[in-house]
């Protein structure tokens, strides 16, 4: 009966639980996720990102169901901001994942093309040659896309590992830029 007692307050001490957040749709959703022996944190991480963007489905006819809500991990290059002291990070994702390790405080997640001044970031995006089918929504659309993180985050130091997962919108024929509108002609 020791013996069982034993067991039990070893797994006890063992496992201890960490937030896991999953944005959809710009919302963040919390869930406990048990951290045992059998699914360990790695000490040299706290935070854990995995970032996909959405792949639209752009032809004409009705499409099965496989060819809609398609995700594809991203592998770019990203900033983690720390709002608190304006710290800068910059990461790489592989295979869609970061892992950090952070100090506890408030955080955002921007693409590395959105971390230049916003008169160069718009000056860039206006260059890009548009035909006739593309409409701009305008210098207040790309201002406010500009100052818009992909996620913004806590971390907290009573939590061994923070999970996020981003999703990244992607239009059809307008690719992630959210300010641009298709207005030709959709596949038959």
């Amino acid at each position: 009966m020791r013996t069982f007692y034993l067991i039990v307050l070893s797994f006890a001490l063992l496992s201890c639980a960490a937030k896991k957040h999953t944005c959809e749709g710009g919302h963040v959703r919390e869930e406990m996720v048990t951290i045992t022996e059998e699914n360990p944190v790695d000490s040299m991480y706290n935070v854990e990102l995995f970032i996909q963007q959405h792949e639209p489905y752009c032809g004409g006819a009705a499409p099965p169901d496989e060819l809609l809500n398609r995700y594809s991990p991203v592998t770019d290059t990203f900033v983690v901001i720390n709002t608190e002291n304006q710290s800068k990070i910059k990461v790489r994702s592989v295979d869609g994942f970061i892992k950090l390790q952070l100090e506890p405080g408030k955080y955002q997640l921007f693409e590395i093309f959105k971390n230049v001044p916003f008169h160069q970031f718009y000056e860039k995006i206006s260059k890009r040659p548009f035909s006739n089918n593309f409409q701009s929504l305008g210098l207040e659309c790309y201002e406010s896309w500009w100052k818009t993180p992909l996620l913004e985050f806590e971390v907290l130091d009573f939590v061994p590992l923070t999970k996020l997962e981003v999703y990244i919108p992607v239009g059809c024929f307008t690719g992630k830029d959210p300010c641009l509108m298709y207005t030709g002609p959709m596949p038959p």
